[in-house]
């Protein structure tokens, strides 16, 4: 739950007391703009997926994944199904983890009734993130 920001949480009461208005709201802007520029890093280290570059699916909702990389080596992470991609570029671990993903998406649908708990759940996830296309 996020806390509800005011000029009181920014500043300490005697700052408040001994600047002017025009101060105190040049440090609300500057405030501002490190939230900006905060949600903008948060999405360069969050991207997401928008396709499986598959002539078999499609994905009907962008996949969130994180990128990290570690001695030349990139590697694409999506958390909903515990998978990952790697490769020597983030483009080459992005394929990576779409051909897994479509290879792991065949393999539920065609196990699909003899399902643990997990994969059921894996399965339940990607029937509403990928569309088969025509």
């Amino acid at each position: 739950m996020k806390s509800e920001i005011t000029i009181d949480s920014l500043l300490k009461k005697e700052d408040r007391l001994s600047m002017g208005l025009s101060e105190i709201w040049q440090k609300v802007n500057y405030f501002l703009l490190d939230i900006k520029k905060t949600d903008v890093e948060e999405q360069l280290n969050h991207p997401q997926v928008l396709n499986l570059r598959s002539d078999k699916y499609r994905l009907v909702l962008p996949l969130p994944v994180t990128l990290s990389i570690e001695n030349d080596i990139y590697a694409v992470t999506t958390y909903d199904l515990n998978m990952f991609g790697y490769g020597e570029s983030e483009d080459e671990a992005i394929q990576d983890l779409c051909d897994a993903i479509v290879e792991y998406y065949e393999e539920l649908e065609d196990n699909q009734n003899c399902l643990g708990k997990v994969p059921a759940q894996h399965k339940h996830f990607l029937d509403q993130m990928i569309q088969k296309c025509n």
